[in-house]
C-alpha cells in the first residue's frame, strides 16, 4: 500500500521537533502584540534557528529602529511568551513580506 502525500505530510510534522515548531508558532501568533500593530504591518518572523528568531522588515530604516530603539524590549516581550531560556536574539532583515 502506499501513501499519498496527504497522509506522508501529518506524521513528518508529528516527527519534527515540536519545540521547536510550537516556540515558532508562538511567536508567530504573537508577533502583532509583540511589536505592536503599527510595525506587525511591516514585518514578520520568518525563522527560528537555535534561540535566534529571524524577521523580515520591508524597509531598512524600520529595521534599523527596531534594532537600535526596540530590540531588547522585544527580545524581553519574547522570553516571557515562550520562556527566557528559548530565545536570545531577535535579528531584523529587509527583505519582501510574505504575508502582507
Amino acid at each position: 500500500m502506499s501513501l499519498g502525500i496527504k497522509d506522508v505530510i501529518p506524521r513528518v510534522l508529528k516527527n519534527l521537533s515540536g519545540k521547536r515548531l510550537s516556540t515558532f508558532a508562538q511567536l508567530t501568533q504573537a508577533w502583532d502584540s509583540l511589536v505592536g500593530e503599527s510595525q506587525a504591518k511591516h514585518s514578520e518572523p520568518y525563522a527560528l534557528r537555535g534561540k535566534i528568531l529571524f524577521a523580515r522588515v520591508d524597509d531598512s530604516s524600520r529595521a534599523f529602529e527596531l534594532s537600535r530603539k526596540y530590540k531588547m524590549s522585544l527580545i524581553r516581550r519574547a522570553q516571557f511568551i515562550v520562556g527566557e531560556e528559548n530565545i536570545k536574539d531577535i535579528v531584523f532583515r529587509v527583505g519582501e513580506l510574505s504575508r502582507k
